[in-house]
């Protein structure tokens, strides 16, 4: 019994010592946020206006890029509810996101408002079809493109396999602009395309004006969208 009562009194003091040495941890974390607070405080005590307002700015922006998500991902291959083609306006584009922890590759994410005003993530896999034709078309944010999933094609480079087949289609708009152009001309520098690629994208040589041009054939009628912004 002695020695059960002695060994409870060592866990109990060791509890109390944890628990003194978070306390004075917790403390100290308070004594410092508040003397950068101070310090901050200072700061911008002798900050103008415009210096002062500027800083709101940037703190706003900063806040609502933390807070921003991406729209729910297109995926018309793995969900029935989704529609097999969406024709929208592209909001951004981010052209390396990754790698995946199932795949091992990159993606690039293009963010798309449709005509109906859903909004859509279209995640385009380095090893698919919407990679290659979105970076053979130079597909940049605030033009208007058109995305069809067409199914399951078998690979003609890959004999006994098959892949998810999209067609991507730039659909033209006059009073439209690019804007935050994505630089394809670096990320191609930084991988090769393989065969499967080039023949998902319609390219059969890689010599430059090869490519067969790039056709439209979903009727669209082309108006102004700067109200979708």
């Amino acid at each position: 019994m002695s020695e059960t009562s002695e060994t409870m009194s060592a866990e109990d003091r060791r509890a109390a010592l944890e628990a003194e040495l978070a306390a004075i941890q917790e403390t100290e974390r308070a004594a410092e946020a508040e003397r950068r607070a101070a310090e901050q405080a200072e700061l911008e005590a002798k900050m103008d206006p415009e210096q002062r307002e500027q800083k709101a700015e940037i703190e706003r922006r900063a806040k609502e890029q933390l807070d921003r998500e991406f729209p729910p991902a297109w995926m018309p291959q793995k969900n029935s509810q989704h529609p097999d083609e969406i024709i929208g306006l592209v909001l951004r584009i981010d052209p390396r996101v990754g790698p995946s922890a199932t795949f091992g590759t990159y993606s690039a994410v293009v963010e798309v408002r449709t005509t109906a005003g859903a909004e859509w993530t279209v995640w385009c896999n380095e090893s698919g079809a919407l990679y290659s034709q979105l970076t053979r078309l130079r597909i940049q944010p605030g033009e208007v493109i058109a995305v069809r999933y067409k199914g399951m094609k078998d690979s003609s480079a890959n004999p006994g396999q098959s892949y998810h087949d999209f067609r991507l289609v730039r659909v033209d708009d006059e009073d439209g602009g690019p804007a935050a152009p994505v630089d394809y001309e670096a990320l191609e520098r930084s991988r090769a395309a393989t065969p499967a690629e080039l023949e998902a994208a319609g390219i059969t040589s890689k010599v430059p004006g090869s490519e067969a041009p790039p056709t439209d054939d979903i009727p669209f009628n082309k108006t102004s969208y700067s109200n979708w912004l």
